[in-house]
C-alpha cells in the first residue's frame, strides 16, 4: 500500500514538472480512435459520392444514347464502317454529324458502289457540291443558304427512309464529346430554314401574281423561248433581266 501511495505521488510530481516546463502527457489510451474513426468515415463518404458520380455520368451518356438512336463516335471509329474492313460489318455513312446504317444499300454504299465514297466519312459537303473527290469533308461553313437547305434535305431523306436506321453522331464540327450540337449545326439548320421561308414566300407571291415566275432554265441570249407550260396549258414567253449585271430568265404569262 505505502509503495502504491509513493507510485501515485511521483507520477503526480512528473506530471507538474512537464506542465511546468510547458510539456505535455502522454494522450491516454484510445485517444485518436474517434479522430481515426471520423477521417475513415470521411474517407467512405468521399468515396461513395465519386462511384454515385461516376454512375449518373454513365447513365447520362447511356441515356444519351438511347435518345439519339445510337452511340457517340469518333471519325476514325466511322472509319472503320466503309464496307471495305470486313464483310460482316455493316456500312456506316455521316451527314450534318448524324450516323446512319445504309448496309440494306450496300450495291451503292458498299465497294465498287456510286457512292462508296460516302461510305465511312461524314462527307456532308459533297452532298451539295456534287465534288466528290475534293469535298468528301464535313466543312459546310462557308457554303451558301441554299446549299444549307440542300443538306437538311439530304439529312431528312436519310432519317426517313424506311431501310437506312440512325446509329449515332460524330464527334467534330457538329457535336461535341457530350453529344450537344454545336454551333455550327445550329447556323445550319437556322440558315436552311430561312431559305426555306423565302422560297416559300415567293412561291406564293408567284401563284397570286405578284411576282412573274422564273424560268427553269439556264438563260441563252436568245428572245421567244418558251418557258415550260403553266398550269391550265398555257404558255409564257421568256424576258431577258439584268440583275447585278447578269442575265436572268424571268417566265411572263401571255395574255
Amino acid at each position: 500500500m505505502a509503495n502504491n501511495k509513493t507510485n501515485n505521488r511521483q507520477q503526480a510530481k512528473e506530471g507538474r514538472e512537464r506542465e511546468r516546463r510547458g510539456g505535455a502527457s502522454p494522450p491516454a489510451p484510445g485517444f485518436s480512435l474517434p479522430i481515426a474513426l471520423v477521417m475513415t468515415t470521411l474517407i467512405f463518404v468521399g468515396l461513395i459520392g465519386t462511384l454515385r458520380m461516376r454512375k449518373h455520368a454513365l447513365e447520362g451518356r447511356q441515356t444519351l444514347s438511347a435518345v439519339t438512336g445510337g452511340r457517340l463516335m469518333t471519325a476514325d471509329e466511322l472509319a472503320m464502317y466503309d464496307g471495305r474492313r470486313s464483310g460482316s460489318m455493316p456500312i456506316y455513312i455521316g451527314i450534318l454529324g448524324q450516323v446512319y446504317d445504309v448496309t440494306a444499300g450496300k450495291q451503292h454504299y458498299g465497294p465498287g458502289g456510286s457512292y462508296s465514297f460516302f461510305a465511312g466519312r461524314d462527307a456532308s459537303r459533297a452532298y451539295v457540291t456534287g465534288k466528290f473527290q475534293d469535298d468528301l469533308s464535313d466543312d459546310v461553313r462557308d457554303l451558301k443558304p441554299q446549299e444549307f437547305s440542300g443538306l437538311v434535305d439530304w439529312r431528312s431523306f436519310y432519317q426517313k427512309h424506311k431501310k437506312y436506321k440512325a446509329v449515332g453522331k460524330v464527334v467534330g464540327r457538329m457535336y461535341d464529346a457530350q453529344g450537344v450540337s454545336t454551333p455550327l449545326l445550329a447556323m445550319v439548320e437556322m440558315k436552311a430554314a430561312e431559305y426555306d421561308a423565302q422560297m416559300e414566300l415567293v412561291k406564293k407571291k408567284e401563284a397570286s401574281g405578284l411576282v412573274p415566275k422564273t424560268c427553269s432554265f439556264k438563260w441563252q441570249g436568245t428572245l421567244g423561248v418558251r418557258c415550260p407550260v403553266e398550269e391550265g396549258g398555257i404558255h409564257a414567253e421568256c424576258m431577258m433581266l439584268t440583275r447585278g449585271g447578269s442575265f436572268a430568265g424571268v417566265c411572263r404569262t401571255r395574255r
